[in-house]
This record gives structure tokens, sequence and C-alpha cells, in this order.
């Protein structure tokens, strides 16, 4: 059954709410935005840090650091493992969160207060 009107627009399907589809614009928007943020990053500007939190797995340790830009939050991950294999820096969206960009390891990230930097060398 599908309800529409000009203010709705959902779809009832076995009594679950699925919500319009993402358009592409928003995609691509978005990851503008992200390219944008990562290039920021990557020319070391100091970025907002409203939270810093460590996620321990095995031999993986992923410090997740939720940034503030432009009144828009993003999640940036540095996770490091035992044998550094599985070494990564990452800035994700808050909005699409199966989307990311992938940064290359720099030689050391620093966290510090009020700010987040990294340096990429």
């Amino acid at each position: 059954m599908s309800i529409s009107n000009a203010n709705l627009n959902i779809v009832i399907y076995k009594s679950c709410i699925v919500e319009p589809v993402t358009i592409g614009s928003d995609v691509v928007e978005e990851l503008a935005k992200l390219s944008k943020i990562a290039t920021r990053m990557i020319n070391r500007e100091s970025m907002k840090v409203l939270e810093l939190s460590t996620i321990k797995e095995g031999d993986n340790v992923a410090d997740i650091a939720t940034i503030l830009v432009d009144d828009e939050v993003y999640y940036f991950v540095s996770n490091t493992s035992k044998d550094g294999l599985e070494d990564f820096l990452e800035l994700r969206s808050s909005k699409f969160l199966e989307m990311s960009i992938t940064l290359p390891s720099p030689v050391y990230t620093r966290f510090k207060s009020p700010t987040w930097r990294e340096d990429l060398c």
C-alpha cells in the first residue's frame, strides 16, 4: 500500500515504513563535502572534535573522533593493528554511514584539545 500527497511520500510494506530512496544529487553533494574536508585535513587544518572514543577489538584499536565541520557531523577513524596490515584513516559521513573516504596513513596522528589535527607526511 502506498500513501502519497504533497507533504507525505512513504511506502508501507508488511508493517514496515520505508523512506524514499536517496536521490543521486544528495549522494554527489555529500561526497563533495567529504572530499573538501579530506583536502582540508591533508592541508593540516584543525577540526573541532565533539567527542573522542576508542574501540578495541582483538589486535585492532580504532580511535573515533566525532568532528563538527560547517555545522555538520562527520566521523574520523584512525585504526591501528598490531601487525600494521589493517592500519587506516577514514573520514565517514554521518548522513550516509556507508560513505567514506580512506586516506593514506601519516607518520603520526595527533589528537589534542580542543581541536584535532593530523599531519600527512
